[in-house]
């Protein structure tokens, strides 16, 4: 209703520092991925499926960059 994009975004750490669930978020690297602003301008409440997976799937494709970068070894001296 307001008109403004939706930002998807992929967090991505080991299971001791991001734990699922409930539960305290322990010292470690945290990968964050940020995607491109999907624009809202455009979408009708008939389309709320299609939309819903558009963001769903802009979503999963920042965590999957977000957790490849985790993969990744970490430089001598940090981040």
């Amino acid at each position: 209703q307001l008109g403004l994009p939706v930002v998807p975004v992929g967090v991505s750490a080991d299971a001791p520092t991001l734990p699922r669930g409930p539960g305290l978020i322990r010292p470690g690297v945290v990968r964050i991925t940020v995607g491109q602003p999907l624009s809202t301008d455009e979408w009708k409440s008939d389309e709320a499926e299609l939309r819903t997976a558009e963001v769903r799937a802009a979503a999963s494709h920042c965590l999957e960059r977000a957790r490849a970068n985790a993969a990744r070894p970490e430089p001598p001296g940090g981040p």
